[in-house]
């Protein structure tokens, strides 16, 4: 009888597996049988024709005439500048870049960003990245991608896909406006230098290279002052001030504001929210700034510890001052340089 009870519990491993591998089997299986037929229901000709790469289908493809995209290498990391729309084989619309796309759903607002997104191109998803290696920038392409396809893991081939992973099936819209193969970083002070000797010449000249190089406070950080104050004027330190300011992306959209005009102007006033000038803490270190009593991103607190008495100054940084990876919301995408203008006021009466 123990001899009988060790062979069973032996065999529970190895039962247990085989179960798990045919419940496996039989989604992989399943879901291979529902694309096809979604596929010879709505794509008879593209389906009889047999699918690209690793197991999609183009509805159409243009290779584009610039710099080749090539093969996704984690040891050499590139960024592509792409717009997209993906959208469910239903018609369901899951994610856009385009504010065309926004105001179709009935969900578009001026605060938020529509435009160009900046993908990872090595952490894309398996589908998706197949199909870039193949393209240049300026290329397009929208294709159908199953759902095994439409994972962050990486396999040697089309069956492994199929045998070792799920998801839901896509229909992607993709045009490639840039590679950047330099740190991304790097790219976003070129993109600064740009701006700054294109919208501030007078404060930073027309070299892009010497704009560059003019950092204020730190690494990434430029300040205008627009006020006109002696250089000997002290910064503001260990003291509350107020401030109206304005927070934009470098393509001229406001994200945030405090004051109600602007506010209107650019179409993100807010009923629930009040407009005033708000108190500002300082400290001896930027680290002690608190906007409002709460701490902001590093970027506009070394603004602050830059400005004096009075003044009117716009900082612009890139996006290590400001939300980096992390973008915030659906206002500032990932990589963003940002410009706050910020002008210092009287205490409101009501304070």
């Amino acid at each position: 009888m123990k001899k009988l009870t060790l062979l069973v519990l032996a065999l529970l491993p190895l039962l247990a597996a085989s179960c798990s591998k045919s419940a496996t089997d039989a989604t992989h299986a399943a879901n291979k049988r529902q694309f096809d037929a979604w596929m010879q229901v709505h794509h008879g000709d593209l389906y009889d024709k047999g699918p690209a790469g690793l197991g999609y289908y183009f509805l159409y493809r243009n290779e584009g005439t610039g710099e080749a995209i090539g093969e996704a290498n984690a040891d050499e990391p590139v960024y592509l500048r792409v717009r997209f729309t993906a959208t469910e084989l239903d018609g369901t619309i899951l994610s856009s870049s385009e504010a065309s796309v926004a105001r179709q759903l009935g969900n578009y607002k001026e605060g938020n960003y529509y435009g160009p997104a900046t993908w990872y191109y090595p952490g894309t998803y398996a589908g998706l990245k197949d199909i870039l290696s193949g393209l240049r920038t300026g290329g397009s392409f929208k294709a159908i991608i199953p759902g095994w396809l439409l994972t962050y893991n990486s396999h040697d081939t089309a069956e492994e896909y199929l045998a070792k992973e799920t998801g839901s099936s896509a229909i992607w819209e993709v045009s490639v406006i840039e590679k950047i193969s330099q740190d991304i970083h790097e790219w976003e002070l070129d993109s600064l230098a740009r701006y700054l000797t294109h919208r501030l010449p007078l404060f930073f000249g027309t070299d892009t290279e010497a704009a560059r190089a003019d950092s204020t406070a730190a690494h990434g950080m430029y300040v205008a002052s627009f006020s006109g104050l002696p250089d000997e004027t002290p910064a503001l330190t260990d003291t509350t001030v107020y401030v109206e300011y304005t927070g934009r992306l470098l393509n001229g959209q406001v994200f945030d504001t405090n004051v109600r005009d602007s506010a209107v102007l650019y179409g993100i006033w807010q009923k629930d929210k009040e407009y005033k000038a708000l108190p500002v803490t300082l400290g001896s270190h930027y680290s002690d700034v608190k906007l409002d009593g709460s701490a902001t991103i590093k970027g506009f607190s070394l603004l602050m510890t830059q400005m004096r008495a009075g003044e009117k100054a716009a900082g612009i940084f890139y996006s290590p001052l400001g939300y980096d990876t992390s973008g915030s919301g659906d206002a500032i995408p990932i990589y963003s340089p940002l410009r706050f203008d910020v002008t210092l006021v009287p205490k409101p009466e009501e304070e």
